[in-house]
């Protein structure tokens, strides 16, 4: 009975304790862009907030990604002239970039079953998911719309 008195009292101590209370995060619904921006610079918050600002980052590459993608196509379809493979290397960047999709997409499933039993594994798969997006959309600028 005493034991489970000094176990209450212990935990509660340690609940009261700044370093251990479960203080609210801020709402993101309640922030500006430029303060999403700036906490999750910081690196702050649990799980969640991590996984949410980790989204933002490949929601960002991934819209970069597609803005490159687009100027690729334009390109493509703009210069026949200049290439003669026009209608086919065209049909191809959509094919390949098709198969890219999914191999991301597995890619960072199998990251994701790695992590089975850990609560990184979501985080684990957005990193992996923007890592590869950032990597792609670099190759498709490198390759496609640089001056040689």
């Amino acid at each position: 009975m005493m034991r489970s008195i000094k176990i209450t009292f212990f935990v509660l101590a340690l609940l009261s304790c700044s370093k251990f209370s479960f203080a609210e995060e801020p709402s993101f619904d309640s922030m500006n862009e430029s303060q999403i921006e700036q906490y999750c610079a910081a690196g702050k918050g649990g799980t969640p907030e991590i996984e949410y600002c980790a989204n933002r980052e490949f929601e960002k590459a991934d819209r970069k990604l597609n803005t490159t993608y687009n100027q690729v196509i334009a390109q493509i379809k703009a210069n026949p002239s200049t290439n003669s493979m026009g209608k086919p290397m065209l049909s191809q960047l959509i094919k390949a970039q098709r198969l890219w999709v999914s191999f991301r997409d597995a890619e960072c499933d199998a990251h994701y079953t790695y992590y089975i039993d850990g609560t990184i594994r979501g985080l684990m798969f957005v990193s992996c998911k923007t890592e590869l997006t950032e990597q792609r959309e670099k190759d498709l600028r490198s390759f496609y719309l640089s001056t040689n």
